[in-house]
Formats: C-alpha cells, sequence, structure tokens
C-alpha cells in the first residue's frame, strides 16, 4: 500500500468515530477521485485499500457502512480532468469506458484512416465548394485533423458533427451549412391532426400562465390539459397509431404533474428511474415500427468486432470480442437502427451497400441525461463521411406551468425521428440483388485494438471457447458466429 493512501486513512481516523469508507469517501472526496488508479475497479480498490489500513492500524471499521456512489466519484473525476475509469476489469481483459475517459491512438490506427483516404479516388469522395471558388474533398480535411490527434475522436471513424467546435478552422461558416445542409436536410413535418392536438395543448397553458394572478397555475393546467384529452374523439390504435400514443402519453405525463412527480425526481434518482417514469413513455412511441431494446448488446457493433475471427488451423482461435450495450436499441428484422456509426454501416450492408439506399438511409439516436434530450441524426448524404448532426437541446420541466417548452418539443421530435425512420426503412432492405447498381464502401472504425492474451493451443479433442476481451470501441476482428 502507498503511504500516501495510509497516511489519508490515518489522519481520518484520529478526527472519528465513525471510521468506516462511506464516511472517508464522503470526507475525502478530493483525495478520493484524484488518486483511483487507472484501469481498476473504484469500489474493489477503495474498499481492499481501506481494510488493509485499518488492519495495519489496529481499527475495526465503526458505525453503519452507508452506499458508495461510485458513479458520482467517476462523474467529479471527469471534471477534474483525471483519468478514472469505473469500468469493470475482468481476468481476461478490461471493458475501456468511453463515457469515463479518452483512449490514446496508437499509430497504426492513425495511419489506416490515412490510407484508406488515399486510396479513394475523386469520385467516390464528398466534393465541397470552398468560399474562394476553390474545391475541395471532406475527407481530407477530415484526415488534416485528425493527423494531429492523439486521443480518440469520431472523425477517426469519418463521422463529422456539425456542431463540434473542432471543424471551424478547417470549414468557414457558409461551407459548413453546405455540409451541413446536404441531402436529406430536415425531418418529416407532422400530420396535422397531431399539429392541432399539440397547439390545443399550447393554447391551455398559455392561456394559464398568462394570468399572474391566478394561483395554484400547475394544478390548473393539469387538469385542463386531461379535461381536453379525455373529450377527444378516440383514436384507433391500428390505423391511428400516432395519434393514439400522443394522447395516451399527455395523459400520462400530466399525471406525472398532478403528483409533481418531476420536481421531486430532481431529487437525486437513478438513471434508471428517469428510464421508468419518463423516458420509458418515448420506446412506446415505435410499438407499431420497431423493436425497442434496453441494456442490450449492440449486435452490428459485434459483427464488426469479430469479423475476421476463424477458426483456419494455423492459429489459436482469437477470443471473442464483447461487444457494447447502449441504453436503447431499436431493432426490425434483425437490423439495428440504434446510436452509432458501426449500427449505419451494417445496415446499409444488409441492403447491398447499395449506393442510393445509403444516400437516403438515417440512423436517429435519443441522447437522455436525467431530464435532458437530444436528437442526434447520422446519414451519409456525399462521399463516405457519416454525417452527425444535433436538435436543439429539450427539458422535461419540473412544473407544468413550461409544460410548453420541453413536453410539446421532445413530443414532436420524437415523432419526427420515428418518421424519418420509417421513410428510410424500405422494404428492400434484405432484398436481393437482381441487377448492376452502384455500391458503396463506408469505413468502420479505425480505431481501437485491444491489448489481448495470446492462447495457448487448444486440444484436438476439445472445442476451446472463451470470454473475450470486454471493449466498447475495439477494432480486433474475429467471426461474428459467436453470440453472447
Amino acid at each position: 500500500m502507498e503511504t500516501k493512501f495510509k497516511a489519508a486513512i490515518e489522519e481520518f481516523v484520529k478526527k472519528t468515530d465513525r471510521a468506516n469508507l462511506a464516511n472517508f469517501v464522503s470526507s475525502n472526496m478530493d483525495f478520493v477521485i484524484q488518486n483511483s488508479p487507472r484501469g481498476v475497479p473504484l469500489q474493489q480498490f477503495w474498499e481492499d485499500t481501506f481494510k488493509a489500513a485499518l488492519s495495519d492500524l489496529g481499527v475495526r471499521s465503526k458505525g453503519r457502512e452507508s452506499y458508495v456512489d461510485w458513479g458520482y466519484v467517476a462523474l467529479n473525476a471527469m471534471e477534474l480532468d483525471t483519468e478514472v475509469l469505473a469500468s469493470e476489469s475482468t481476468v481476461k481483459g478490461v471493458k475501456r469506458g468511453s463515457k469515463t475517459a479518452s483512449c490514446s491512438l496508437t499509430t497504426v490506427e492513425k495511419e489506416e484512416l490515412v490510407d484508406f483516404v488515399e486510396k479513394l479516388s475523386p469520385g467516390d469522395k464528398w466534393l465541397l465548394s470552398r468560399d474562394d471558388g476553390s474545391q475541395a474533398f471532406v475527407e481530407d480535411e477530415i484526415v488534416k485533423y485528425t493527423e494531429n490527434c492523439d486521443y480518440e475522436h469520431c472523425s477517426h471513424s469519418l463521422i463529422l458533427n456539425v456542431d463540434d467546435p473542432v471543424w471551424e478552422p478547417f470549414f468557414s461558416e457558409c461551407e459548413m451549412q453546405e455540409i451541413s445542409t446536404k441531402g436529406v436536410a430536415s425531418l418529416p413535418s407532422l400530420p396535422s391532426t397531431i399539429d392541432n392536438i399539440l397547439n390545443s395543448c399550447r393554447t391551455i397553458v398559455e392561456n394559464i400562465t398568462s394570468n399572474h394572478q391566478l394561483k395554484d397555475q400547475d394544478k390548473k393546467i393539469v387538469d385542463n390539459l386531461t379535461s381536453y384529452l379525455e373529450k377527444l374523439a378516440p383514436f384507433d390504435p391500428y390505423e391511428q397509431f400516432d395519434e393514439y400514443w400522443t394522447v395516451s402519453t399527455l395523459k400520462e405525463i400530466s399525471h406525472l404533474y398532478r403528483w409533481n412527480i418531476p420536481s421531486r425526481m430532481a431529487n437525486g434518482p437513478s438513471e434508471l428511474d428517469f428510464v421508468v417514469r419518463i423516458w420509458s413513455q418515448l420506446d412506446k412511441c415505435f410499438d407499431n415500427h420497431v423493436d425497442t431494446k434496453r441494456d442490450n448488446s449492440c449486435l452490428a457493433n459485434l459483427v464488426r468486432l469479430n469479423n475476421e475471427r476463424r477458426v483456419d488451423g494455423t492459429k489459436p482461435v482469437a477470443e471473442q470480442v464483447k461487444s457494447s450495450r447502449p441504453d436503447l436499441l431499436w431493432t426490425k428484422d434483425n437490423v439495428e437502427f440504434g446510436v452509432g456509426e458501426y449500427v449505419f454501416t451494417r445496415a446499409v450492408s444488409k441492403a447491398g451497400n447499395d449506393l442510393e439506399f445509403a444516400r437516403n438511409f438515417q440512423v436517429v439516436g435519443f441522447s437522455h441525461t436525467c431530464f435532458r434530450m437530444i436528437l442526434d441524426i447520422m446519414d451519409c448524404p456525399a462521399g463516405v463521411v457519416c454525417r452527425l448532426r444535433e436538435s436543439e437541446e429539450y427539458e422535461i420541466p419540473q412544473h407544468a406551468s413550461l409544460f410548453c417548452t420541453g413536453i410539446i418539443p421532445i413530443i414532436k421530435l420524437t415523432l419526427m425521428a420515428k418518421a424519418s425512420k420509417r421513410a428510410s426503412s424500405k422494404p428492400e432492405l434484405k432484398y436481393q440483388v437482381l441487377s448492376k447498381r452502384k455500391t458503396i464502401n463506408i469505413p468502420a472504425s479505425f480505431t481501437f485494438t485491444p491489448n489481448k492474451k495470446v492462447k495457448s493451443s487448444p486440444s484436438p479433442s476439445k472445442t476451446s471457447s472463451s470470454e473475450g476481451v470486454s471493449s466498447d470501441s475495439s477494432t480486433s476482428k474475429a467471426s461474428s458466429n459467436d453470440t453472447e
């Protein structure tokens, strides 16, 4: 044990009669954050360290051991620019958590992207008109930025986030506008039936909030919204599903405000609480279109990570690399429409890498952080660049008086995202190519090859299988025949 840990714990023991780990972490949060080692589970490390220090001091843990939020420790470590990983490590390897630390790039990973772009013909790249009348290729500009990067960035997978400020030195405001509006530039509009419902709800709320003398505004809003929604003629859930879901969701959310659930949830709920009480309402919008799954392994990523794993008899079978487990996945016909570039490339491959399909296809993703939501849209309007665009950030308000600023925009955005998926996921997603069609090769991620142990040769009389290195973003190659 390092001296600094023992000294800090000894100092803590001298000042308290309740020497337990939870109290130590609470009273020495800065020390814990700054001195947590990288690449090991926080909880296990500090439990072992604290127990060993007390043993050396001849002291027993005192007081009831309360819960320690190690996730909170990791998040604060990020804010203080420390490198603390909250992910779990195993004997086989370490799960690399992109949410808690940056991953450094190897020279090989950086060179792979450069080599790929250099081999592209001009006709396969995204041609951009410059403000000065000259022309440039978007892929070449992306490479210029990545060559100076030492840590992971979405650009290493040829993903261009149009809202990322890193592109300001490379593209002018007009040039970025051209990039942003290329191809399918906007989400579909909503039918008038839904617009009328949402506009009526907006009018109800605004009429009440405009009367500043009115007491119990939130109660009045909830009662009036509920009364209006109850009086609406029923919608057929089979023929008018979106209208049916809109009314049902507005009723559910009004119920939350009736009992002040959003304001009560502001006092430290878990991520699961937000999913159960609020965000799962949005999942139901897709019940008639795609399957929504939470905490499921991403098949598209599993295939990408293991696409060259095979038994060839010349070397040991590589360990299977585990896939990431997104908070939310949309699937249809076993094809995922979730967040991430690897989902986009697999869906396009299911359409035979058809160029026309790729140009019209979109992947949409919801980013939920407590009460806040952003919609992400990924597509490939030109070249082999996956463009990423973000909506405005909206927030579930804590009070019904702000219903119009959060709830209505979030419902509209959800329905528009669904409409975009319905338009882009054509029936020919799993078609047979009957005629020669132009295809496109959108690259997968060029980054993250995990450090893996070399397995000993398996016995000829036995079938060998094992868990692989856990990695959210590895590019290690392996066969996709295994499932988790």
